[in-house]
């Protein structure tokens, strides 16, 4: 095992029997690829892929990347930035992008900032989408 890189990989099948009806089939795989290269930085790649046959067909490819940094070693301020995208076998594609600010104020307070940013387009319709989020918490 490396301190600085850690791999994932899972691979999952299983099949349907029922009787008057055509033998279904599930896969899913996935792999997760994490980099650690400074205590205050990580990388990390998800890809996951899922097929079903039988009565239901269907099937699906996600990735999703992630960057975190914590600029100070008791961790008051995070920065996160995730992006991830996914297409299935109806052609629906979606994807999005989603950064988010942490500020641990002091012991009693925490200010969040989150944006996100994305679109889902399917055979009929383009939907895209803003959101923005501004929190503060006080701990009692």
């Amino acid at each position: 095992p490396s301190r600085w890189l850690n791999t994932t990989v899972s691979y999952c099948v299983s099949w349907v029997r029922e009787k008057g009806r055509p033998v279904s089939q599930d896969q899913n795989s996935r792999i997760v690829v994490s980099l650690v290269p400074t205590s205050s930085l990580s990388l990390s790649a998800d890809f996951s892929f899922t097929d079903k046959t039988g009565e239901t067909k269907d099937s699906s490819a996600d990735q999703q990347y992630f960057i975190n940094w914590s600029p100070f070693r008791d961790g008051t301020l995070f920065f996160s930035l995730a992006y991830g995208q996914s297409e299935n076998a109806d052609d629906d594609k979606f994807w999005s992008l989603s950064p988010t600010l942490r500020w641990q104020i002091n012991r009693k307070a925490l200010l969040t900032f989150d944006y996100a940013v994305g679109e889902r387009e399917d055979e009929t319709q383009l939907v895209s989408y803003e959101n923005i989020g501004l929190a503060l918490r006080i701990f009692f």
